[in-house]
């Protein structure tokens, strides 16, 4: 973070000064009391669920903070305390960090990437990171800073070295996206697709995707679209726009895909429209390529971060060149040799798209051993909760599953009846009990496929398998 005075803080929060000197230099923002202080650093004391950061003000005081941002609501016991600290008292403090965020964001003429969706943000956001870091200084947002606290910290962090940013963009709420987007202002935007993702209220994917639209909206610059997805490709937006897709002919364009245990085989085509509807197309480039990652399903995130690359003016030389470079983050289709089993981790996170994704995937890689799926409960579907949780038991059915682990009790209860098709059924209660019973039934050759919602914890049944069996 490049120096703010106080004075512009104020500026930005339309907060109160209630002591120190407004002319005074800020050098870091911190919003976490268990980080250390470093000198020149500002702390703001942000209300949740499960803290306030209230509560922590003596102690990051004592750590040697500069500055203080503080709630109207409380309190402060400003006559009885003697420091040169500044403090600023704000109605709202998450509100104030984000405005702060939004005024700092302004300073950067420079290529900010946002990407937001149902499926695929985060690797999408890693793979786009390492292409646009073979021509910029990139600054990239950290596992799970897509909210309204994370975006910020993230934005904070650009200094005068940072050539291009890419962040992420979550949504727990109605609205969500748009305030995260009018902080960001990005100059490219990219909606990966539009899934079953929060269907549990906001009740339909047309209804998700106008949510997600809201990114576009608050951007004026380039904007990324799957030709593939049904809601994206139906997405208006008035400036320049690039797409990418398998099934469709887009900008961006994907054929011949193979996949081995080595990663995905695939040429790439870069085209240009002849005019503005999407019927008549011209090659431009293509390359055969190989991503060393699993899963079909990345094809459409390598394609998108291809689009933001060149959407940010990175040589088609320089993306090729990148491909091998290319991985997805920890617990997102990872693959793992533990001895002569191997183990697909996609604990992170689970929705109906990405399990059946993912479970196509382990249809496709050969071996001479028994297919394992350890199936934890999908979350935040509401009333299409129960369907949507048979429907995978059926696609893992269809798609070859010898072995079926359910934790969970929509999990459990859409695995009843799994066994009457041939496949051995075991209800757990805990990743513990998933993992003593795999040790017991574990032979060479294995392949086993690890996906549930973030709560289900499921990384712990990859981490608790490592002493089982070895690993490499």
């Amino acid at each position: 973070m490049e120096p703010l005075k106080i004075d512009e803080i104020l500026l930005s929060t339309g907060g109160e000064l209630l002591q120190g000197d407004k002319d005074k230099w800020i050098c870091g923002i911190s919003t976490d009391s268990r980080q250390p202080i470093i000198q020149g650093q500002m702390f703001i004391a942000l209300k949740g669920d499960k803290f306030d950061g209230h509560d922590f003000i003596e102690e990051v005081i004592k750590k040697g903070v500069s500055a203080l941002i503080i709630s109207s609501n409380f309190q402060f016991p400003i006559s009885n305390f003697q420091s040169p600290i500044s403090i600023i008292k704000v109605k709202n403090t998450l509100i104030a960090l984000g405005k702060i965020a939004a005024d700092y964001r302004q300073k950067f003429q420079i290529p900010i990437v946002a990407i937001t969706g149902s499926n695929g943000k985060t690797t999408t956001k890693e793979m786009a990171a390492i292409l646009l870091a073979k021509k910029f200084n990139t600054l990239k947002s950290r596992s799970s800073f897509n909210n309204a606290i994370g975006l910020p910290l993230t934005l904070l962090e650009l200094n005068n070295t940072t050539q291009a940013a890419v962040v992420e963009i979550g949504m727990n709420q109605v609205g969500e996206i748009k305030y995260l987007a009018q902080i960001a202002k990005p100059t490219i935007g990219l909606i990966t697709n539009i899934g079953e993702s929060h269907l549990g209220y906001l009740h339909s994917r047309a209804n998700i995707a106008q949510e997600k639209a809201q990114l576009l909206e608050a951007m004026d610059g380039i904007a990324i679209l799957n030709r593939d997805d049904y809601y994206s490709n139906r997405i208006k937006f008035k400036g320049q726009k690039i797409t990418f897709g398998i099934r469709h002919r887009a900008d961006i364009t994907a054929e011949d895909v193979t996949q081995n245990a080595n990663g995905i085989n695939f040429k790439i085509y870069r085209t240009y429209r002849t005019y503005r509807s999407y019927k008549s197309y011209k090659s431009y480039k293509s390359y055969s390529v190989t991503v060393p990652i699993l899963g079909l399903h990345n094809v459409y995130n390598v394609l998108g971060a291809t689009a933001i690359a060149c959407a940010a003016g990175i040589e088609w030389e320089l993306i090729k060149d990148a491909y091998q470079e290319l991985k997805t983050p920890y617990g997102r289709m990872g693959l793992h040799f533990y001895g002569d089993v191997r183990v697909i981790n996609d604990a992170y996170n689970a929705n109906p798209t990405s399990m059946k994704a993912a479970l196509e995937t382990l249809s496709q890689i050969q071996t001479r051993g028994r297919k394992i799926f350890v199936m934890g409960d999908m979350l935040e579907l509401g009333d299409f909760s129960k369907s949507f949780h048979r429907t995978v038991v059926k696609k893992a059915i269809e798609t070859g599953v010898n072995i079926l682990f359910t934790i969970g009790k929509e999990a459990a209860r859409a695995a009843k009846d799994a066994g009457k098709q041939g496949v051995t059924v075991y209800q757990c209660e805990t990743n513990e009990e998933i993992i003593t019973r795999l040790k017991k039934i574990l032979a060479a050759q294995d392949i086993i496929l690890i996906k549930g919602s973030r709560k289900m914890k499921l990384e712990e049944v990859v981490e608790g398998l490592k002493p089982v069996i070895g690993h490499q």
